[in-house]
């Protein structure tokens, strides 16, 4: 058993939509419900975290378990995990819609020797250091989600970060960098993108079409 941590509390300013994208539809149904569809196909809990303006349109999609988001995505998923009743703690972009089997079942492989892990992707463009130079994409990887931790290991590190006040973007830095753990890497796909700008949207529908 394991808990998935849905986080849709975002405001998603760079959608350019006016409604919080987690409930923008795609092929009929809202964008956080592909990935709810996926997870159900597995024996865990799932949780979505989401603000209050959305959490009575969230449920009359789903009877799933819903909890208040917090200020940042940190907290967020913190008041998911906090919920949770499980150890295992998977945490998932609503926003990224095409996650596949492979992805679950290769981060629960991991899982069961790491204290953490990412789904993430090599680099293969070249990237270059806006103040001038090319970046060495030998050893880049691009961060997708899911992420898997435990749930206390989570909790401690979230605690620490924050007496220091430090607010990170990724789930799992919080415990590298406090806890000292190494993150595992699984195999991701450039199809599990995450829908951010105007531009992502437009190529989910082409991807969710073909699907």
């Amino acid at each position: 058993m394991f808990s998935v941590i849905i986080p849709m509390a975002g405001c998603g300013s760079r959608s350019g939509l006016k409604e919080n994208k987690a409930l923008w539809l795609l092929n009929g149904k809202p964008l956080f419900m592909h990935s709810v569809d996926m997870f159900k196909k597995y024996d865990c809990e799932i949780i979505l975290v989401c603000s209050s303006s959305d959490i009575e349109e969230v449920k009359k999609h789903t009877d799933l378990k819903v909890v208040l988001g917090g200020a940042s995505r940190a907290e967020s998923v913190y008041n998911g995990i906090k919920n949770a009743k499980n150890s295992l703690c998977l945490i998932h972009d609503a926003a990224r819609p095409f996650i596949t089997d492979s992805m679950i079942i290769n981060t629960l492989d991991v899982m069961k020797e790491a204290r953490c892990a990412y789904v993430g992707i090599k680099a293969v463009d070249t990237i270059r250091n806006t103040n001038g130079g090319v970046i060495d994409r030998t050893n880049l990887c691009i961060v997708q989600t899911p992420q898997a931790l435990f749930k206390d290991d989570y909790i401690k590190a979230y605690k620490m970060a924050l007496e220091s006040k430090d607010i990170l973007t990724d789930d799992i830095s919080y415990l590298e960098k406090y806890l000292g753990y190494k993150p595992e890497v699984v195999l991701g796909s450039r199809l599990n993108f995450k829908l951010t700008t105007p531009e992502d949207f437009k190529l989910a529908e082409i991807v969710g079409g073909i699907k």
